[in-house]
């Protein structure tokens, strides 16, 4: 059990909350938690979180946040490019491993 499933953050749920479905991203924007860099999505589906219908999910996963944020917490190409009109990027969070072992959450388009 983790925190941070539990936890949400204004209009938006955790991206762990749907982990392992596909999923369309119609929109992003900045979105830190504490001195992480972070993102939150917009998504085309609704997901019942809980009884709740929610299309908008926050991220700190270093791999996701690094395909939108570059080094120095800028927009990437792909952020904007999602950010255009009628643009989207249909994708499904899935488990990877380091080279040093260690398992790490990442995004694969679908």
């Amino acid at each position: 059990m983790k925190l941070s499933e539990f936890v949400s953050s204004g209009d938006s749920r955790s991206l762990s909350c749907i982990d392992d479905r596909k999923f369309t991203i119609i929109g992003v924007e900045r979105k830190d938690f504490d001195e992480n860099k972070g993102i939150k999505i917009a998504t085309s589906e609704d997901f019942d979180i809980e009884g709740e219908k929610v299309n908008k999910f926050h991220t700190t996963r270093q791999a996701i946040v690094g395909k939108f944020l570059n080094d120095a917490g800028a927009p990437t190409a792909l952020y904007n490019a999602i950010n255009q009109a009628d643009a989207s990027l249909k994708v499904k969070i899935f488990m990877k491993k380091s080279a040093s072992g260690k398992d790490y959450f990442d995004l694969e388009q679908c």
